[in-house]
């Protein structure tokens, strides 16, 4: 009799078991996807800021736009492969002290990841 209670409260205690993995998993399964979801709005928000910065920053000179970015950030501004890297961000000015690109960090300044960029000449939003 004792040996049948100890099989059924060891099969009690395994299907609990396993229902608490099952939903451990679960969850883990729509943690990584509003994870996924959230970077994708933050790729895209950063795109679309980046963009916009520019346009809103072309009519203003090397020194307002460096400053400005410095009040938003505690990182020295410094200068790197043609970019004037401010926190998170790099600008890049032409001849003429005006604004020519934006470089997010992540992008290390790779060709084709700043804005405005030769690809993103003909994107529509």
């Amino acid at each position: 009799m004792k040996s049948k209670v100890a099989v059924i409260v060891l099969g009690v205690l395994l299907a609990a078991s396993t229902l608490l993995w099952s939903f451990q998993i679960m969850d883990a399964g729509v943690t990584i996807t509003y994870m996924g979801q959230e970077a994708y709005d933050l790729r895209e928000t950063q795109k679309q800021l980046m963009a916009s910065l520019k346009e809103l920053a072309d009519n203003n000179t090397k020194q307002e736009i460096l400053e400005a970015a410095s009040r938003h950030s505690q990182v020295q501004a410094f200068e790197k492969e043609g970019y004037t890297w401010v926190g998170w961000i790099g600008f890049r000015f032409d001849a003429q002290d005006r604004l020519e690109s934006i470089c997010p960090v992540s992008s290390g300044g790779e060709e084709g990841s700043c804005y405005p960029g030769v690809e993103d000449a003909d994107r529509v939003p």
